[in-house]
């Protein structure tokens, strides 16, 4: 049932790189009544517990909120890049940026202390370019 539940959440499965499909096929082998040899069960389990982890953070409101707090936040120095007056291909490059920064927390939650000064840096350099307009 649970492996059932894990294949069925396509949030959890946006950026598959094949182990989804590997998955299915030990339910599948299940399904049929076949018992799976002990390496193929120590990968379900792992896969039942790192799902587990994954639920239990999207599912708690105080995870959420620490999450939805970093997105804003990555959100106003969106805002403040468009009052700047850069040049097309900064602001194309800081917003690539900005997006894959964005979705690392979406995804994993945290950022590398790297990441976070660069967020800093430019919140700073774009609040001081917006303020001398």
């Amino acid at each position: 049932d649970q492996l059932h539940h894990i294949l069925n959440d396509n949030d959890y499965w946006s950026d598959d790189t094949g182990f989804k499909s590997f998955l299915q096929d030990q339910y599948n082998n299940l399904e049929r009544g076949w018992t799976l040899s002990d390496k193929q069960e120590a990968a379900v389990t792992k896969a039942v517990k790192r799902y587990a982890v994954y639920f239990f953070k999207k599912n708690d409101p105080e995870y959420r909120q620490k999450i939805d707090n970093k997105v804003n936040r990555i959100k106003v120095i969106k805002q403040l890049l468009e009052k700047c007056d850069y040049q097309e291909s900064y602001v194309w490059r800081s917003e690539e940026f900005l997006n894959s920064v964005e979705y690392q927390v979406k995804k994993f939650g945290k950022l590398s202390e790297k990441q976070v000064k660069a967020l800093n840096g430019m919140y700073k350099r774009f609040q001081r370019k917006s303020q001398s307009k």
